[in-house]
């Protein structure tokens, strides 16, 4: 166990160092649907039509979207020169470099080998403190409901929910739970705090450091887990272009539990999120336009009970207007080491820029 996840962390540390080797779009080009909202397809004559036709006389003929590149080009030049400019972060409200203000509801169903489900809705968003270098997070599952009367051990009148389940009620005894193996109720809180320190920041590569705590704020004891969690972060984020201009994330967390219940068992991990963007189409009215794909990986070692998980999440997005975002985002787990680690999820989910 301990080579594995020497190697986990030997490859992100590595990609982190040696990725800005490779190929790169500036910022700017990354940035490939903030450059376009709906203005952009509105056939409309607009002063700088004028402006640009004037100069298409002078050199010839060019194409509708050379005219409308050229408009956003003007468009964000006064943006920078107003002081605003749009600094590489995506409109999609999946780049971490975004510190702007947004609020994302999500749905999220999760089922577990060993039969246990859960089906909850979160309210998250982040809240910009400094749009340039500070933001928090917050998530909280408002609704949350845990079945648990499927699984063997509950049926048998034995045992009790394994250590490692990540969702909620971990280490408890079947004995103490509702006796129909079925709870509703609220969940623990996470919030998150990033900071992206300007010296560690460029047009295609980014740090940031922070740190998330988990509030046990759970209505009933199987919906969370009631322990103070407190994870240091690192992120860094570097623009590349595949099939066209996007990025590749990894987060890196490491969480360990700094104040809980007795029967609570001990926290240690780490955890990645490791992301990979890629815009498909440009945003648009037609049911195939503003088309993303953000497939995430999730490296999970549990250094307490010895065990490794990864989990693979698609996300397949659409833009339906500026600042409107919805997505869909089917996961599987690849690797298993318990009967506690996730087999199947699906989340759905909006973001809206405020």
């Amino acid at each position: 166990m301990i080579i594995r996840c020497i190697i986990v962390f030997g490859i992100a540390l590595s990609v982190s160092f040696f990725w800005p080797l490779f190929p790169a779009q500036a910022a700017d080009d990354v940035d490939y649907y903030s450059g376009y909202s709906w203005d952009s397809f509105n056939l409309d004559i607009k002063p700088e039509d004028t402006l640009i036709a004037q100069e298409e006389k002078n050199r010839g003929e060019i194409t509708f979207f050379e005219r409308k590149e050229k408009q956003l080009a003007q468009a964000d030049k006064q943006k920078k020169a107003d002081g605003q400019g749009k600094g590489g972060e995506g409109k999609t409200g999946t780049d971490p470099r975004d510190f702007g203000s947004k609020f994302m509801p999500y749905y999220l169903h999760t089922k577990l080998r060993n039969n246990l489900q859960v089906d909850q809705l979160n309210l998250f968003g982040m809240i910009a403190i400094d749009p340039k270098s500070l933001a928090i997070t917050y998530d909280l599952p408002v609704a949350k409901r845990v079945n648990y009367s499927n699984i063997s051990a509950f049926k048998a009148g034995t045992g009790g929910l394994p250590p490692e389940t990540p969702t909620g009620g971990a280490g408890l005894p079947f004995s103490g739970l509702e006796a129909d193996g079925d709870t509703f109720g609220t969940g623990d809180l996470g919030l998150r705090f990033f900071y992206k320190p300007a010296s560690l920041t460029n047009k295609t590569t980014s740090h940031m450091f922070g740190a998330e705590l988990t509030i046990p704020t759970a209505s009933k004891d199987l919906l969370g887990g009631d322990t103070w969690v407190l994870s240091p972060l690192y992120v860094f984020v570097h623009n590349v272009h595949i099939l066209s201009p996007g990025f590749v994330a990894f987060m890196n967390f490491y969480d360990f539990d700094v104040a809980k219940e007795r029967e609570r068992p001990n926290v240690s991990r780490y955890r990645g999120r490791w992301f990979l963007m890629q815009p498909l189409s440009r945003p648009g009215p037609g049911l195939l336009d503003g088309i993303y794909l953000l497939p995430e990986l999730q490296p999970v070692i549990d250094f307490e009970n010895d065990t490794f998980s990864l989990w693979l999440a698609p996300e397949v997005g659409k833009v339906l207007a500026p600042g409107r975002i919805m997505y869909i985002k089917p996961g599987i787990g690849l690797i298993h080491s318990t009967d506690a680690d996730r087999e199947w999820t699906l989340e759905i989910g909006f973001r809206w820029f405020l």
